[in-house]
C-alpha cells in the first residue's frame, strides 16, 4: 500500500510557557498515521508527550539553545490535540498525516553549531517506506528554510519568532524509497545557518505479507483452537472470550446449526413438521437453516423412548403457516449419536431423542458419552473443531445461551470457567508466507478489541518466541509488535492468545514479511 501525506495540522506554538498544543489536522481517518514534530527554544529539558503517543528520538540542539523531539500515534477515533509538558521556552511544531502508514522504523539525527554537515542515511525496513527529514534552525536573520534536497517534496514550512530575540523555523520534507534494504541518502544541512536540528526518519507501510490469501475461520468460544492452513493472513469471525456456545451470526435472525460431531457432512435438512399433515420444503442446501420445536411443556411430557422430530426451517414465515401450534426457535447441536449421514437426502427428516430436548428445556438428566467434535458455520462456511469440550447440547432459549451433559443443564456466561480463567488459543496453520526463501518478520499487527493485551507466539525452525502486541482497546482499532531482528526462517507458524482469560474480538492479523536472498535447503 503506498504512504501518501494527506494534510498538516495548523502550526502550533508557545511564545514562552511549559506547555504547548498541537492542532490536529482535519478530516482524520481512523487506520492513517499521526507524526508530531516540536523544537524549543531557551531549554533543553526533556519534551514529554501524552499517552497514546510513541517516541521515535528527541535531541538537545548544538549549542544547548533548545531540544527537539518526534513521535506518532495511530488514529483510532478516540485521539485530541496533544498537551505537551517540557521546561520554559518557546516552541513551534506540526502533526502530518499520512495514509497508507502504520508507525515509523529506523531514524537518523544530526545537530551542529556549523552549517553544512549531514545526518547519516538509514536502511528501510520494508517495502515503499518513505523517508521524512525533520529540520529545525535558530536564526536572527527571521524567516529561514532549509532549501529542498534533490529528490524531496516539502510539505511544511513553518516559522514563529520566540521569547529570545530569534526565529524558530521548523521544515519537514518527504521521498518514497524503494524495496525493503533501500537507502534513504544522506541529508546535507544547506541553509547556511548554525545551531541546527535535523532529523530522517522512516516512514513505515501498512504492508499485508506477500502471497498469502485470507480464510475466514468463523465463530470460536474461549478455548478454542482454529487452524486456517497454509496462510499468513487471516480473517477471523466473533470469538466469544468469556462464552462457551456457538451460534451463527445475526442472533434470531438467522439461527444455524451449532455444532456437528464425528464425520457429518451432510448439512442439507429438509423443513418438516410434528404435525405430520405439512408438505416437506426441499432445497435447503447452503441455505441458513432454522430449528423450531413444539412447546417446551409437549416435549417434557414425552417419554425417553419416544422421537422427537426438529422442525428445520428457511425462513420464518413457513410457521405462520402452523399458527394453532406453539413453536420455538432453538440453535441446536447434533452429538455423535445422531450424526447426520453423508448420504442424507435433502428431503431427510432428522429427529432426536426427547430425553436430550426435554434436558435441554427443562434440566432433566439424561446420558451420554462425550465427543470431540466440529462446529460448523452456516452463514460463512467456516468450521471450529472442539476438543475434549464437556457439553454434547446446546440450546439458545430465550436470550440465554444453555450446554447440557449428563450432570443436566449449564446456564453458560461469566467472565470464568469455574473460577479459573477461559484461555483463547487462535493457532494458524505452518506456512512459508508465499516464498520458499528465509525471511523475518519484522513487525505483526491485529486488528482487535480486548480487555488485555493480546499474545502472539512465532514458531520458526525449532524456535519459540512470544511477543506481547503494544495495546489492549474497548473500541475495535489495531495494535502493532515488533519481532526480534534475530528470528528468520522459511516456514512460520504464528498463535495468537488472549492474556489471563480476558476477552477478546479479534477483526483481522497482518504481517509485515522481508525476505531475504538466500534460501535454505
Amino acid at each position: 500500500m503506498a504512504i501518501a501525506h494527506v494534510n498538516n495540522g495548523a502550526e502550533s506554538t508557545t511564545y514562552s510557557g511549559t506547555s504547548t498544543t498541537l492542532a490536529l489536522p482535519a478530516s482524520i481517518v481512523v487506520g492513517n498515521l499521526l507524526v508530531g514534530f516540536v523544537t524549543t527554544r531557551g531549554s533543553t529539558g526533556a519534551i514529554t508527550w501524552p499517552a497514546g503517543w510513541t517516541v521515535v528520538d528527541s535531541q538537545t540542539t548544538a549549542g544547548s539553545f533548545g531540544n527537539t523531539s518526534v513521535a506518532y500515534r495511530l488514529a483510532d477515533g478516540s485521539e485530541s490535540a496533544p498537551v505537551l509538558s517540557h521546561a520554559s521556552s518557546s516552541t513551534l511544531g506540526v502533526i502530518c498525516q499520512f495514509s497508507g502508514a502504520d508507525g515509523v522504523g529506523n531514524a537518523q539525527k544530526n545537530t551542529s553549531t556549523s552549517p553544512g554537515e549531514s545526518v547519516a542515511a538509514f536502511t528501510s525496513t520494508g517495502d515503499a517506506s518513505v523517508s521524512a527529514y525533520l529540520w529545525s534552525v535558530f536564526t536572527g536573520a527571521g524567516e529561514v528554510h532549509m532549501p529542498i534536497p534533490s529528490g524531496w517534496s516539502r510539505i511544511v514550512a513553518y516559522s514563529e519568532a520566540t521569547a529570545y530575540s530569534v526565529t524558530n523555523s521548523l521544515d519537514v520534507g518527504i521521498k518514497t524509497l524503494g524495496t525493503s534494504g533501500s537507502s534513504s541518502g544522506a541529508i546535507s544541512e544547506s541553509s547556511g545557518y548554525a545551531y541546527w536540528s535535523l532529523f530522517n526518519i522512516e516512514i513505515t507501510a501498512a504492508t499485508v505479507a506477500e502471497g498469502t490469501s485470507a480464510v475466514t475461520l468463523g465463530s470460536i468460544a474461549g478455548s478454542a483452537s482454529a487452524s486456517s492452513g497454509n496462510s499468513s493472513v487471516a480473517t477471523l469471525g466473533d470469538i466469544a472470550g468469556s462464552a462457551s456456545a456457538i451460534t451463527g451470526a445475526g442472533g434470531a435472525s438467522i439461527v444455524a446449526l451449532s455444532a456437528i460431531a464425528g464425520s457429518a457432512s451432510a448439512i442439507g435438512i429438509a423443513a418438516v413438521s410434528v404435525d405430520s399433515g405439512v408438505s416437506v420444503v426441499t432445497g435447503l442446501i447452503g441455505e441458513p437453516l432454522r430449528l423450531a420445536f413444539a412447546d417446551s411443556a409437549v416435549l417434557a411430557s414425552s417419554s425417553a423412548s419416544s422421537p422427537v422430530t426438529l422442525v428445520v426451517l428457511a425462513d420464518s414465515s413457513v410457521l405462520a403457516v402452523h399458527a394453532a401450534s406453539a413453536y420455538r426457535l432453538l440453535d441446536a447441536a447434533v452429538d455423535s449419536n445422531s450424526a447426520l449421514s453423508s448420504s442424507a437426502p435433502v428431503a431427510a427428516v432428522y429427529s432426536v431423542a426427547a430425553a436430550s430436548l426435554c434436558s435441554v428445556l427443562t434440566g432433566l438428566q439424561f446420558v451420554a458419552d462425550f465427543t470431540d467434535g466440529w462446529a460448523y458455520n452456516l452463514n460463512t462456511g467456516a468450521g471450529s473443531f472442539y476438543e475434549g469440550f464437556r457439553f454434547n447440547s446446546f440450546a439458545l432459549i430465550d436470550g440465554e445461551y444453555y450446554g447440557a451433559n449428563e450432570a443436566g443443564i449449564c446456564r453458560l456466561g461469566g467472565d470464568a470457567d469455574d473460577s479459573a480463567p477461559i484461555d483463547m488459543t487462535i493457532t494458524l496453520g505452518t506456512s512459508n508466507l508465499g516464498s520458499s526463501r528465509v525471511k523475518r518478520v519484522p513487525a505483526a499487527y491485529v486488528g482487535a478489541q480486548s480487555d488485555q493485551p493480546l499474545v502472539l507466539t512465532c514458531r520458526v525452525e525449532g524456535q519459540e518466541y512470544r511477543y506481547t502486541f503494544s495495546r489492549a482497546t474497548a473500541t475495535m482499532a489495531p495494535a502493532k509488535v515488533q519481532i526480534g531482528k534475530g528470528l528468520a526462517g522459511v516456514y512460520w507458524q504464528l498463535e495468537l492468545s488472549n492474556t489471563a482469560g480476558a476477552d477478546a474480538e479479534i477483526d483481522a492479523l497482518e504481517l509485515l514479511v522481508a525476505p531475504s536472498d538466500r534460501r535454505r535447503v
